[in-house]
């Protein structure tokens, strides 16, 4: 909530929790510093931090965001995952090497993948990257392992 005080010459931005029965004063400034804030790129982690406590408090305040906190709410979240993504570039792993990590993660040698790839020279093959995986396959090590099924149908290059 936005409150005007002394003749709205300031502002104080508070979030109240009629439940709860508090209030948490977020900021106080003049009416000129209240109308500067302002949505803009983010370009260094200090910003980053800035936008994240932004977008925290926006969360807090749940159902009772404005339209106009609505929208900065987006916009922030737009920015946030604009920079992060420049910054910090996700990285595609194919199928296989998320195969191995689960294996490893649950402890499991080739031939506890025989249930979810057929004989022991199939894991083999699959493994050593010799066929590719089938549907059939994508699936039982889903529902098994717990694999995204969007990292299962990724594209991958076999071996010679």
């Amino acid at each position: 909530m936005v409150f005007n005080l002394k003749g709205n010459r300031y502002r104080l931005i508070a979030i109240v929790d009629f439940e709860d029965g508090t209030i948490l004063i977020e900021r106080v400034g003049t009416h000129a510093e209240y109308s500067r804030i302002a949505v803009g790129l983010v370009k260094t982690d200090e910003e980053l931090d800035t936008a994240l406590e932004e977008v925290d408090t926006l969360i807090r305040l749940g159902r009772r965001r404005t339209p106009d906190q609505d929208d900065t709410y987006t916009l922030l979240a737009l920015v946030i995952e604009y920079y992060e993504s420049q910054k910090y570039p996700r990285v595609k792993v194919d199928p296989i090497r998320v195969i191995e990590f689960a294996m490893d993660q649950h402890n499991l040698r080739q031939r506890d993948l025989i249930p979810y790839l057929g004989s022991k020279s199939r894991v083999s093959e699959i493994l050593n990257r010799k066929r590719k995986l089938t549907l059939k396959m994508m699936r039982k090590l889903h529902e098994g392992l717990g694999i995204p099924l969007e990292i299962l149908v990724r594209d991958y290059k076999l071996s010679a």
